[in-house]
């Protein structure tokens, strides 16, 4: 009889502690949604110019010769280029431009034809004109620039990248990109004698080489 007056008690309390336990559980309902910071944007640029004067130009131009050949300009930062993303028509346009030095600012643009930032390759062969034309600019100390044409010959270069969609930006590398050159960074000629001397250096061999590391570049609309 003790047995049966009981048992209604212990279900009434095995009841309770469960209403209980049930309560004090987390409600999925009350958990706020966790939002994952955009990583910071960052970059590595390394450039190195390589001039030559072929021993041909020795004797018509031997200013040039012993002004140039041999000479070379190296430039290394981290974190002091200004990069911009963003379609342009069909095209994706990849701008950047390494500041680290007054009045010596270097830039370039990469146009991938026909590439959304959705549909990007993992890589792709810079040297290919059915695919990339390049824009490059260079500022010199007296205030002129070169100024490269698009479609200007690439010598070889490889681009890796990466797009990401849920913060909508671009990550990767841009590898030997080599390019001809006709001018000397520190030197201040005036830009008609830099012209002058531009074909003896760039058929001659003198070359541009460019590192890119980049992470987190933001896409433009």
């Amino acid at each position: 009889m003790k047995n049966g007056i009981l048992e209604p008690v212990r279900v009434a309390a095995f009841i309770c502690i469960s209403i209980i336990l049930i309560a004090s559980l987390p409600s999925c309902k009350k958990q706020k949604e966790v939002t994952i910071p955009k990583p910071p944007a960052a970059s590595e640029f390394t450039l190195h110019d390589s001039l030559r004067v072929d021993s041909f130009y020795k004797t018509s131009f031997p200013d040039a010769y012993d002004r140039y050949n041999g000479k070379f300009y190296d430039l290394h930062s981290v974190n002091k280029t200004n990069f911009i993303v963003k379609q342009d028509g069909p095209n994706l346009t990849f701008y950047f431009l390494d500041s680290s030095v007054n009045n010596l600012e270097t830039s370039f643009t990469l146009s991938l034809k026909n590439i959304a930032p959705g549909s990007l390759q993992p890589f792709y062969n810079i040297s290919d004109s059915s695919i990339v034309a390049l824009t490059d600019v260079q500022q010199f100390p007296d205030g002129t620039y070169s100024i490269g044409l698009p479609g200007s010959k690439i010598l070889a270069g490889v681009l890796r990248i990466i797009y990401n969609k849920q913060f909508n930006s671009v990550s990767g590398t841009i590898s030997n990109l080599k390019i001809p050159l006709g001018f000397y960074v520190p030197d201040d000629l005036s830009s008609f004698m830099r012209g002058t001397y531009g074909l003896v250096l760039t058929s001659s061999g003198s070359t541009r080489t460019v590192q890119l590391v980049f992470n987190n570049i933001s896409v433009s609309q």
